[in-house]
């Protein structure tokens, strides 16, 4: 059993809700790249229980900040897991319209492209150069790869609700010259 099927079964058992986000939701909407941690988008509200749930499967916690958590398991080679925290608004508006997905071995729900790039988009914002690169090249390839015209209004919007109006700039500027 992989890692994202344990996982799968056990948020079932205790009636814990998922969607898959981070790497594995950008190759499963058409840029296949590496990736080596599990992320997850879940209910803040259910924290308690979802480290109860990674404890049990033997992982432990390396980083608790209020909106992310994220897990490993100590000398097992196996993929780390990363759990994003939003409100219940937030977490019904992205359930609502997202996607089934068959990834490790585990069919499960995961965002939309739309909101997929809005995540992307606000860890840009936020500036963590840590990051910066990966989630850039992520949303210039998710754009390639489903073919968006990011000159509509809807895509400018998104860029400017969830990003800025530089970094929507800078994407159609590395679109625009290849």
């Amino acid at each position: 059993m992989t890692e994202l099927e344990a996982i799968q079964h056990r948020a079932k058992v205790q009636q814990l809700e998922f969607l898959l986000i981070g790497g594995l939701a950008v190759i499963e909407h058409g840029f296949p790249r590496v990736t080596t941690d599990i992320d997850l988008l879940v209910r803040k509200r259910d924290q308690g229980t979802w480290k109860g749930l990674a404890r049990d499967l033997g992982y432990q916690p390396i980083r608790e900040a209020d909106n992310f958590h994220q897990y490993e398991r100590p000398e097992i080679t196996t993929w780390p897991l990363d759990l994003m925290l939003v409100n219940d608004i937030t977490y019904d508006r992205l359930a609502e319209v997202s996607l089934p997905a068959h990834v490790m071995g585990a069919s499960v729900q995961m965002v939309s492209l739309k909101h997929l790039i809005a995540l992307k988009l606000h860890v840009l914002k936020q500036g963590k150069l840590d990051r910066f690169l990966d989630d850039f090249i992520d949303v210039v390839e998710l754009v390639k790869a489903n073919r968006l015209d990011l000159q509509t209004e809807q895509f400018r919007a998104l860029f400017i609700r969830y990003g800025t109006a530089d970094l929507y700039d800078k994407v159609r500027s590395v679109l625009d010259a290849e």
